[in-house]
């Protein structure tokens, strides 16, 4: 079943053929299913961290506003254009794998491996950061941060019934931004895209190792150090700019614990969509049932035209080249003989009966 064709001269390209090879040898054809599987494998891995990317925010997010909270301008600035720009635009220069392999890409986003994989990652991130969150919460350093519309600081005597204010936090404060909840969350979740981007960027059989790709290894390099730095000891006007809550001496050894938890967080995922995901003989095993049950059309009629005796014979019993009907006729079936048939109109219809 071909997909696409090639012209082997530059005088017959044609709409038919939408690729033109400049030597006129049939060498591009393994060329060309090399760099499409390469392609199709770089679009899947691309689609799979946009998606994860998107739940990792949408997920850190939903966390603070439970908590009244909520990212700054300059951290959602960060994350999209520092971090998830910047690792799209480079995580497809990995080149095709030199090899043909026999092995097949996945052709389709709802394959059980590929829904696996990003659900799996999804409730692993999540579980990262709650984690972090109720880390945060058992420290005793730790003071909540309330909405001030929910408790009374001194200068609301209106309403009476509202509860005084455990916490005072600067102006800056009032949209839930510089908030202990509010950096830890950022600081979990800057590290997950990293990971992810990692994770997902395939190497053999189809595409260069990830450590050919050395722009996005730098990338990778340099935005891991930026999320080290805003998270171990970022200075104040840096911290200021991000907008990150300081947290006191005392909380050193919380940092390091978020550190930990984020390459805790990178070596699971890792062996997930090593040792699972990219599993093909389990999948394989898991999914035969179903696939033997559940054939495609395509498959059907094959079977259907291989055994149907008004289509013709089976390729196993065609006659070779040369052979003569007499010399073929007691190796055919007694239906596919040639019967009442003589000369060249017997002969005639013994090629009629072959379908290939």
């Amino acid at each position: 079943r071909a997909h696409a064709g090639i012209s082997l001269s530059e005088l017959e390209a044609s709409v038919a053929s939408p690729f033109t090879s400049k030597k006129a040898t049939i060498e591009c054809v393994s060329t060309l299913i090399r760099e499409g599987r390469c392609a199709v494998v770089t679009s899947f891995c691309v689609f799979k961290f946009m998606a994860l990317y998107s739940m990792i925010q949408f997920m850190s997010v939903l966390i603070l506003y439970g908590v009244f909270a909520n990212l700054g301008d300059i951290q959602y600035l960060y994350q999209d254009l520092v971090i998830i720009t910047t690792i799209a635009l480079v995580m497809s220069y990995n080149s095709a794998y030199p090899e043909l392999v026999c092995q097949r890409p996945p052709t389709s986003l709802l394959r059980p491996s590929i829904l696996f994989s990003v659900v799996v990652h999804i409730v692993v991130q999540l579980a990262f950061q709650l984690g972090a969150f109720y880390l945060l919460l058992a420290q005793p350093w730790f003071v909540p941060w309330e909405d001030y519309r929910r408790c009374n600081d001194g200068s609301n005597t209106t309403d009476p019934t509202l509860k005084p204010c455990t916490s005072y936090y600067d102006a800056e404060s009032d949209e839930g931004v510089l908030t202990y909840e509010t950096t830890t969350m950022f600081g979990i979740a800057t590290f997950q895209y990293v990971t992810i981007a990692f994770v997902f960027s395939k190497g053999k059989p189809f595409r260069q190792p990830v450590y050919t790709n050395w722009l996005f290894m730098l990338d990778l390099v340099t935005v891991t150090a930026l999320n080290v730095w805003f998270l171990l000891h970022p200075t104040q006007p840096v911290a200021y700019f991000v907008e990150l809550e300081q947290f006191p001496e005392s909380g050193f050894n919380f940092r390091l614990f978020l550190l930990a938890g984020a390459a805790a967080n990178f070596v699971i995922s890792w062996l997930i969509e090593e040792l699972l995901a990219d599993n093909n003989t389990l999948w394989k095993r898991l999914t035969a049932p179903y696939l033997k049950s559940h054939k495609k059309k395509y498959q059907i009629l094959q079977e259907e035209l291989l055994y149907d005796e008004d289509y013709g014979l089976p390729v196993g019993l065609l006659p070779s080249q040369g052979t003569s009907p007499a010399e073929t006729g007691n190796s055919l079936p007694s239906d596919h003989k040639g019967g009442g048939m003589k000369g060249e109109e017997s002969d005639h219809d013994d090629i009629n009966q072959t379908y290939l």
